[in-house]
């Protein structure tokens, strides 16, 4: 007869994670508490080296990697951890006094140990979380309900709880950020490119670059003529400077290639 292998509780369970690492550290250290490969896809969910953390991030929508990409734009903020896990013995206990279900696993119908999409700490060192839903959502009892858990137990641990939703996402921003993401680290260019040498290209190009009427695309294939440089060199080399905050454009506005590139006066 085939033993049937005993569920741990939701607590055995938090302590199990929390023993394999799982939401512990911070920075580079830190893993989230679901990874992206545990979690079924709908071909949404992302792995994303961070800028801030030098760690692959897992995020689970589009909305989540749309306000992923906000957080790593600000400058105040230093640490971005993501799947933050909630200590289970507290929300059961506000969920008992909201009188709310608590939420289950959809699958195995056990007890579910929630988390919060993102936990975030600025220069300061102040902590914030935030839960990230699309707008229609709040529209729902179901969903109201279980943001109302999260956000007593950050009251109760005196942490700002924020709501992000699809209607604070400037689509120019993120598509921009999107743009000049993968150029920030030098190791990720051209392997000629050092940053003495980028550093001695900023002022040339910002010349030629911002002060022309020719498309951006354009004013950059001329410089990789100029140089001798392999296609697409110069407009990563913009990419970076931009990434670095060396160059600054008005980045509510849609960086088009076929299009002059602005940028805001110093």
């Amino acid at each position: 007869m085939m033993a049937i292998k005993k569920q741990r509780t939701i607590l055995e369970e938090y302590k199990f994670m929390v023993q394999k690492g799982r939401g512990q550290g911070e920075g580079q250290s830190y893993q989230p508490w679901l990874k992206v490969r545990e979690i079924p896809s709908k071909g949404f969910s992302h792995r994303i080296l961070g800028w801030k953390t030098g760690r692959v991030h897992h995020l689970l929508s589009n909305l989540e990697l749309s306000y992923f990409y906000i957080l790593e734009w600000r400058s105040s903020v230093k640490d971005i951890r993501e799947r933050y896990p909630l200590d289970p013995k507290q929300t059961l206990e506000i969920a008992h006094m909201l009188k709310i279900h608590y939420p289950l696993h959809p699958k195995t119908k056990q007890l579910r140990i929630m988390t919060t999409d993102f936990f975030i700490t600025d220069e300061q060192g102040q902590h914030t979380a935030i839960s990230v839903m699309p707008i229609k959502n709040l529209e729902k009892k179901r969903a109201i309900q279980l943001l109302e858990i999260e956000r007593m137990y950050w009251q109760q641990k005196n942490v700002d709880f924020a709501v992000i939703t699809d209607f604070d996402i400037p689509e120019p921003l993120i598509d921009n950020i999107r743009w000049i993401h993968k150029a920030r680290r030098l190791i990720d260019g051209p392997q000629f490119l050092s940053e003495e040498l980028i550093m001695d290209l900023n002022l040339h190009f910002q010349k030629v670059i911002s002060g022309s009427s020719q498309p951006l695309a354009h004013s950059c294939s001329e410089l990789d003529r100029q140089y001798e440089y392999p296609y697409g060199t110069s407009l990563w080399i913009v990419r970076h400077f931009i990434a670095n905050k060396i160059w600054k454009p008005d980045m509510l506005v849609p960086i088009d290639t076929a299009k002059p590139l602005k940028l805001i006066a110093h």
